[in-house]
C-alpha cells in the first residue's frame, strides 16, 4: 500500500484531474438523460465501474473537453466554487441547471489505494443518481440547448479576463437570463464527502492548534544552532524574539478585527484586510503548515547535531537513539488507539503526558538528572499552551460536523443567489 504527500505531487493537480474526468462524464450523462440530443449520436461506455452513455459526435465532444480544460487551471489553484450545466429551450432561457458544487480540502498524506477506492465509490454513486434523475423531473421541450457556467471566485475572474488557455475560446460573462430561472425548484441528487481527506483536514487544524509549545522549542533550538559561534549572538536571539512578539501582536490585533467587523465588512466590500481574508483565506492552512514543516526540518537537522557532540563514539550515540527510537515507536501505535476512544482534547493532554513520561524513565535510565529536569520543565511548557486552548481544540475536532450542518441550511438557498462573477 503506497502512501501520497503533498511532496511527492500536485494535490491541485490531482484534483482537477479527477472532477475533470468526472465532469466530462456526468455531462454527457446529463446530455443523454435529459434528451438535450439524440440518443443516437451517444455510444454505452463503462465508467467507474457502471454503463455510461458518451457521445460520438466530434463537435460537441471538442466543446466539452475544451471547456474542461480551459477550467482546469481554475480547479488547481481552488478559484472554483461551482459547475453548473444549464439546458435551455428555444428561446435561451434556462429549464434545468445541474450545479456541481465544488470545495477542495486540505490534504496531508493518506494511503493512495484505499483514497482511489473510496473515491471512485462516491463518484460512482454520483453517476447512478444522474442516471435516474429523469424520474424525478419534468420532460423538457424539444430543441433544447445547454451551456456550461463556472462560478469563480472574485480574485480569479481578472486573472481569466487576461488569459485564455486555448486560443480563440475565451471565458465570456453569462447572460443574466442563463443565471436566473422562474419559479425554481430544487431538488438534491448526491452530496459527495470524502471522509478520508475530511479526516486528516480535521488533523491539520489540531496539529497547528496543539504544537504551539513543540514550534517554540523548534525555533529555539535552530536559532541556537545558527548562530553558534556568532559575535553578538545574544543580540541575534534578542532581535527574533522582539519580531516573534511583534508578530503575535499584530495576529493578535488581526484577529479581534476579524472577530468583530469581518461580516460587516466582507459584505460591504470596502476592507482590504476582510477582501483579502474573504478571497484568499483559503490558502491560509496549507501556507501554515508548509511553514510549520520548514521550521520542524531545520530543527531535526539542529537537534540531532547538538545532541551527537555528547557522545564521545558512535557506539555511546547508537545506545542513546536505538531505545529512543524504540520507545517513541510504541508510543505512537498507542497514542493513535488512544485517541480513538477520547474527546480530543483530552487525548492530546493524555499524548503529552505519555510521550513525556516516555523521556523522564528513557533519561533515567541513560541521561542525566539535568535531562530530566528540562522535561519536567517541557510538560510545564506544554501544559501552559494546551490548557488554554482546549477550546479550540475541541472546535477543531467538531468542525465538520458543523461545516455540514451550515451546508445543509444553505443548500437550499445558494442556486437560487445572484453571482455576477459566472463566466460562460
Amino acid at each position: 500500500m503506497t502512501t501520497l504527500t503533498r511532496q511527492d505531487l500536485n494535490f491541485g493537480q490531482v484534483v482537477a484531474d479527477i472532477l475533470c474526468e468526472f465532469l466530462e462524464v456526468a455531462i454527457h450523462l446529463i446530455l443523454y438523460v435529459r434528451e438535450v440530443y439524440p440518443s443516437g449520436i451517444f455510444q454505452k461506455r463503462k465508467k467507474y465501474n457502471v454503463p455510461v452513455q458518451m457521445s460520438c459526435h466530434p463537435e460537441l465532444n471538442q466543446y466539452i473537453q475544451d471547456t474542461l480544460h480551459c477550467m482546469k487551471p481554475l480547479i488547481e489553484k481552488n478559484d472554483a466554487e461551482k459547475v453548473v450545466v444549464v439546458i435551455m429551450d428555444k428561446e435561451h432561457r434556462p429549464v434545468e441547471r445541474f450545479v456541481f458544487e465544488i470545495s477542495q480540502p486540505t490534504l496531508l498524506s493518506i494511503s493512495s489505494d484505499s483514497l482511489l477506492s473510496h473515491v471512485e465509490q462516491l463518484l460512482r454513486a454520483f453517476i447512478l443518481k444522474i442516471s435516474v434523475c429523469d424520474a424525478v423531473l419534468n420532460n423538457n421541450p424539444p430543441g433544447c440547448s445547454f451551456s456550461v457556467l463556472v462560478h469563480t471566485r472574485e480574485a480569479a475572474t481578472r486573472s481569466m479576463e487576461k488569459v485564455q488557455v486555448i486560443k480563440d475560446f475565451p471565458w465570456i460573462v453569462a447572460d443574466e437570463q442563463e443565471v436566473h430561472m422562474k419559479e425554481p425548484r430544487l431538488i438534491p441528487l448526491k452530496t459527495m464527502t470524502s471522509d478520508i481527506v475530511k479526516e486528516f483536514r480535521k488533523c491539520l487544524q489540531q496539529l497547528l492548534v496543539q504544537s504551539q509549545f513543540s514550534l517554540g522549542c523548534a525555533l529555539s533550538c535552530s536559532l541556537h544552532f545558527l548562530h553558534e559561534g556568532a559575535i553578538h549572538r545574544w543580540l541575534c536571539l534578542i532581535l527574533a524574539a522582539a519580531l516573534s512578539w511583534f508578530l503575535a501582536r499584530k495576529a493578535r490585533l488581526l484577529l479581534r478585527h476579524v472577530m468583530a467587523l469581518f461580516e460587516l465588512h466582507s459584505s460591504q466590500r470596502y476592507c482590504g484586510i476582510c477582501i483579502s481574508l474573504l478571497t484568499s483565506g483559503h490558502c491560509l492552512l496549507p501556507m501554515l503548515y508548509k511553514a510549520m514543516t520548514i521550521a520542524f526540518s531545520v530543527a531535526v537537522v539542529a537537534s540531532v547535531s547538538i545532541i551527537n557532540r555528547h557522545f564521545l563514539s558512535a557506539t555511546e550515540a547508537l545506545r542513546f537513539w536505538t531505545p529512543l527510537t524504540i520507545c517513541y515507536t510504541l508510543l505512537v501505535v498507542y497514542m493513535q488507539e488512544e485517541q480513538h476512544r477520547l474527546p480530543s482534547g483530552q487525548a492530546v493532554l493524555n499524548t503529552v503526558v505519555v510521550r513525556l513520561g516516555g523521556l523522564t524513565v528513557l533519561m533515567l535510565t541513560v541521561g542525566r538528572w539535568a535531562d530530566v529536569l528540562h522535561i519536567l520543565i517541557c510538560f510545564l511548557g506544554e501544559a501552559s499552551c494546551l490548557l488554554p486552548t482546549m477550546d479550540l481544540l475541541d472546535a477543531a475536532s467538531s468542525q465538520d460536523e458543523e461545516d455540514y450542518t451550515q451546508y445543509t441550511r444553505e443548500h437550499g438557498r445558494r442556486p437560487l443567489k445572484q453571482k455576477t462573477q459566472n463566466l460562460r
